[in-house]
C-alpha cells in the first residue's frame, strides 16, 4: 500500500482489499447510508470487495479517488 499523504492523524492512500471489512461495515451501516446515496449497493463482504476493486480502484487509476483514514 502506498501512502500518498501522511500527518500525525490523518493517512490517505488507494483503497485496497484489506478494506472490505470497513467497506462492508460502513457500507451496511443505515446511519452512514442515509448521507450517501448508496443504500443496497452493498449486501455483502463480496459487495464490498467488488466496490473496491471495480469502483474505487479503476476510479483512482482515472481520477485520483483516495482512501481517508483518520487516527482518533
Amino acid at each position: 500500500m502506498d501512502i500518498l499523504i501522511e500527518t500525525p492523524r490523518l493517512l490517505m492512500r488507494e483503497f485496497c482489499l484489506d478494506d472490505v471489512d470497513a467497506v462492508f461495515e460502513f457500507s451496511t451501516n443505515p446511519e452512514v447510508m442515509r448521507y450517501t446515496g448508496d443504500v443496497g449497493a452493498v449486501n455483502t463482504k463480496k459487495d464490498a470487495e467488488n466496490l473496491i476493486v471495480n469502483c474505487w480502484q479503476a476510479e483512482y487509476k482515472k481520477y485520483g479517488i483516495l482512501s481517508v483514514c483518520i487516527d482518533s
